[in-house]
């Protein structure tokens, strides 16, 4: 990626928008594409696996490793917090005749991934094309419920 970021996403006034799928810009893109509330957060990354570079996550509010430094200096802290990744509950995987889904190894076209500002959604779709000839339109949808 250049210094200077390269345009990819559509512009639209209450949505964030990706057409196509790239692979050197995944992990960035499943920062730009996360659902969160008060209570918990998670990345825009594929549910249904993706055997390429990617940072799956979901985090909660309050669940944190504290890991104790030693110093009994002024001034300098004695602990350090690190956010822990929860269990993936989003974990879903899609086969067919045997072939698995996945955006690293599968042929796939069509891929959108959006982001609505106004409702709160994250939808992906792809079209997926099988080795045996058939296609298939995939479609996940994403919320963090507010309740």
């Amino acid at each position: 990626m250049a210094k200077v970021a390269d345009k990819y996403l559509k512009v639209d006034p209450w949505a964030i928008i990706e057409e196509g799928f790239d692979p050197e810009r995944n992990r960035t893109s499943e920062s730009i594409f996360p659902l969160g509330n008060e209570y918990m957060g998670v990345r825009g990354y594929a549910e249904e696996g993706y055997s390429g570079d990617s940072l799956q996550g979901s985090y909660f509010n309050g669940l944190n490793e504290q890991l104790d430094i030693g110093n009994h200096y002024k001034g300098i802290i004695r602990s350090l917090r690190y956010m822990v990744n929860a269990v993936d509950w989003l974990y879903t995987r899609i086969t067919v005749n045997g072939e698995q889904l996945d955006l690293a190894k599968s042929k796939i076209s069509d891929y959108v991934r959006k982001l609505d500002l106004r409702s709160g959604t994250y939808r992906r779709e792809l079209i997926w094309h099988l080795d045996d000839g058939k296609i298939l339109k995939v479609v996940f949808t994403r919320l963090v419920s507010m309740t």
